[in-house]
């Protein structure tokens, strides 16, 4: 049985960091001084379980301190059994509510090129020139939520 929520880096740096190593460090082969970053203490962390075990992580959080308006989501990550059943759909889907819920008028995210067209299924909107972080090609892509609740 799938378990979704929501928790504070300081609750779910236990769960979500072991996830992201394997999958951006490991993986990826992203430098791993830049897997955490200032962001995940003030982020709030989807995590994700299977039958009591963390499987998947990603994290939503203000884009900018001062604007009440604008979110980024970042560090998506699914281990490599569980990819491709449809979990990262349904994590993007609850991102995106989080966003709808709370009010927020923009998201934005880094996407990976090869994942460009996965975001675009969600909405999202190439906004930038290609451009390289952690060693890997990314878009800059954004959303602007039209279900307001």
């Amino acid at each position: 049985m799938y378990q979704y929520f929501f928790k504070p880096w300081s609750e779910a740096s236990p769960i979500a960091y072991p996830i992201r190593y394997q999958v951006f460090v490991l993986e990826q082969r992203i430098p791993i001084d830049l897997e955490i970053d200032e962001h995940d203490a003030s982020a709030q962390h989807l995590i994700v379980l299977l039958n009591q075990k963390p499987i998947g992580t990603a994290r939503i959080f203000k884009a900018n301190h001062q604007s009440n308006d604008h979110l980024k989501i970042g560090r998506l990550a699914i281990l490599k059994d569980h990819r491709r059943q449809g979990l990262g759909s349904k994590m993007m889907e609850m991102l995106i509510n989080y966003a709808e819920i709370h009010q927020y008028k923009k998201i934005s995210l880094h996407a990976q090129i090869d994942a460009l067209g996965f975001y675009e299924n969600f909405g999202f909107i190439a906004d930038s020139e290609e451009f390289i972080e952690g060693g890997i090609l990314h878009r800059e892509c954004v959303k602007f939520p039209t279900k307001i609740t």
